[in-house]
């Protein structure tokens, strides 16, 4: 089939939800750097639950930046889209919550896939009939 230049597959549609979340966030707003709280809801909502239809083969990437341009929410990651740098302009290291400072910050984006923390990049994660995808800003590793 013509898939008009588009490199993803092409194939039956799958349907997962996808919901991005930055409760930690709002939960250490007073350890956010300068610049970043306004990216940040009370509620720690950035996209509630959202159903999303993706063809068989995207990625858990594939379905953050569809759905991010869908609802006009920025995403930077990196050139292969193997990390994901910021979402909503929250970024990575945008909150400090250490108490020892010669340890790394290792706040930013995480995903889990039906409430398990998946350990493989998210342009690697391909996407499944009723999975839930749900993306976590965490302060610190162990965050959930």
């Amino acid at each position: 089939s013509d898939n008009k230049g588009d490199d993803k597959p092409s194939g039956s549609i799958v349907t997962c939800t996808i919901e991005i979340r930055c409760d930690n966030a709002s939960r250490n707003k007073d350890k956010v750097k300068p610049g970043a709280l306004q990216y940040i809801p009370d509620d720690g909502t950035i996209l509630a639950v959202t159903s999303y239809s993706a063809v068989s083969g995207y990625t858990v990437y594939d379905v953050l930046a569809g759905v991010a341009k869908a609802h006009d929410i920025p995403i930077s990651a990196t050139y292969d889209k193997s990390y994901v740098r910021s979402i909503n302009n929250l970024f990575e290291k945008d909150i400090d919550v250490r108490t020892d400072k010669t340890k790394p910050n290792t706040s930013g984006w995480t995903y889990r896939v039906n409430g398990e923390l998946v350990m493989l990049s998210a342009n690697k994660c391909t996407v499944k009939d009723g999975d839930v995808i749900k993306w976590i800003y965490v302060c610190q590793w162990g965050d959930s």
